[in-house]
């Protein structure tokens, strides 16, 4: 009885209760992720929940460790970044306790018929706007109810700050959902 136990958990895919997603980056241009220090970013409602260093090879595997959401994004992040980059929307509902993804990077955006990116979360493209590298900080000063901030967003534009591009860098940002895509 105790060897049967025993052999059980030792060879189950996944421990009982377990969730675990587990996929591959697929690149839009060829990338070696052997040389940077990269990984996958779980977040849940906006925070993170975990992380996974991604191999040579573009894959990762991330287990949740106790209470499962619903539904998290999968974002991607790198050394030198300054920001992580959506890639996923996934549900967890209803689904199995491995599951294997594939998931483009960067993620698939379109345009709408004006011509203005649509964003791969919300499918919206009013409040998308294109990032800006380069040595010059620009902002816009904002005043609301008496206090004063700043806003990195000029003239439709998101302004980064920083002169460093990663080559698989976001290119965009959406105002609704605070992502870089």
């Amino acid at each position: 009885m105790i060897y049967r136990l025993l052999f059980i958990f030792l060879f189950l895919p996944t421990p009982p209760g377990k969730k675990v997603v587990s996929g591959r980056l697929k690149a839009d241009k060829s990338w070696d992720y052997d040389h940077t220090f990269s990984q996958v970013v779980v977040k849940s409602k906006g925070k993170i929940i975990g992380r996974s260093n991604i191999t040579a090879q573009g894959t990762f595997t991330y287990t949740f460790p106790d209470r499962i959401p619903k539904q998290v994004d999968i974002h991607y992040t790198e050394l030198g970044m300054g920001t992580d980059m959506y890639l996923q929307h996934v549900e967890l509902t209803d689904t199995p306790d491995t599951m294997q993804l594939t998931i483009p990077v960067p993620a698939p955006t379109g345009t709408d018929s004006t011509g203005k990116t649509i964003c791969p979360k919300c499918k919206k493209p009013d409040e998308t706007r294109q990032l800006v590298y380069g040595d010059g900080q620009l902002v816009t000063k904002i005043r609301k109810w008496g206090k004063i901030t700043y806003s990195p967003i000029v003239k439709n534009k998101y302004y980064m700050g920083t002169c460093i591009r990663p080559a698989q860098g976001p290119k965009w940002h959406c105002n609704r959902d605070d992502i870089f895509f």
